[in-house]
């Protein structure tokens, strides 16, 4: 049986010429609000990471013990590698999500090693890459990091 327009019930009205202008104001407005936290990209150019490093060479000495830490090369403007405990380590882009092109906008492990600081500025981030104060609302570049034996991968995570 063939369903005619005019059998359709009276609660579901046609679209009319300013019908679909609503529906795609309607679609785009609920992208945009299920979308909230895209708001706060990444700025920083990708480049694709893929690093292996052995922890027994003497150059990584400092990510055998928890709280240290190690820059490598890679990345947009270095990787710095933090070692939270025997099994966890994070690596970070080095430079900085909200002024990436500056020279001085490169982070780094405070002398204190309680927390992560930004060059020009002075923006902390805490060893998760989550702003902790100063002025930029974007958290750190984080890679992606696998740990097999005594080799750490760092990965870029997109």
């Amino acid at each position: 049986m063939k369903t005619k327009l005019s059998n359709l019930p009276n609660f579901i009205p046609p679209l009319k010429k300013g019908g679909r202008g609503i529906f795609a104001f309607l679609l785009s407005l609920l992208l945009l609000t299920s979308c909230e936290n895209d708001l706060l990209y990444d700025p920083i150019p990708y480049v694709l990471v893929d690093e292996t490093i052995n922890l027994t060479n003497q150059e990584y000495l400092p990510l055998r013990q928890d709280g240290g830490h190690v820059e490598i090369l890679g990345g947009y403007k270095g990787i710095l590698i933090y070692r939270e405990n025997a099994t966890t380590y994070r690596a970070f882009e080095k430079a900085s999500p909200h002024r990436f092109e500056e020279v001085c906008a490169e982070i780094f492990v405070d002398p204190s090693g309680f927390f992560i600081k930004e060059g020009c500025d002075n923006t902390v981030y805490d060893f998760q890459g989550n702003p902790a104060g100063g002025v930029s609302p974007l958290p750190l570049r984080q890679y992606g990091t696998q740990l097999d034996g005594n080799f750490l991968y760092i990965f870029s995570l997109q």
